[in-house]
């Protein structure tokens, strides 16, 4: 039996169509609808990259299947956006391991903190960012949602997650 490996990289323009399959069944999944608060997805180059930030692409063979981002902050820390695993792809770890993945992008860029926030109705989120070592910080209300903030101190190192 041959095993796809999982793999990650940043995104690049072709990715686009497939990045934005990913999100939008993610949205879907969890009852949001799509609007003007989006406007980073339609733009990733511009608000990720060329901003100092990170976005990277998990791939299963040829396949993207997840995403995730960070936008830099003063002080060595960012904020991490856009976490998403393609809902036929979810529970197989790879939540887990696009976290990893993320956090081995933000070590190599001298960040030592991230943070991100998730809604208190993503309880599935909450379980992957606590197994991953993020600890609750506090709670805000963002767009009419309440939503948990997450924290996590980076240690220096790798994450020894395959990085194309």
């Amino acid at each position: 039996m041959t095993t796809v490996p999982l793999t990650f990289r940043r995104y690049e323009d072709g990715d686009r169509e497939a990045v934005w399959a990913v999100f939008a069944a993610t949205t879907a999944q969890l009852g949001f609808t799509n609007g003007p608060w989006d406007e980073d997805m339609r733009s990733i180059p511009h608000t990720y990259l060329a901003s100092g930030g990170e976005f990277i692409v998990g791939e299963l063979g040829r396949g993207i299947v997840a995403h995730a981002a960070f936008l830099p902050q003063p002080e060595r820390r960012a904020t991490v956006h856009r976490v998403a695993v393609h809902p036929a792809f979810q529970r197989r770890g790879i939540g887990k391991a696009l976290m990893a993945a993320l956090e081995g992008k933000a070590r190599q860029r001298g960040i030592a903190v991230l943070q991100l926030d998730t809604s208190q109705s993503q309880v599935a989120a909450q379980a992957l960012y606590r197994r991953c070592g993020y600890r609750d910080v506090g709670h805000v209300i963002l767009g009419g949602v309440e939503c948990i903030v997450y924290e996590k101190h980076l240690s220096p190192g790798r994450s020894g997650i395959n990085h194309a």
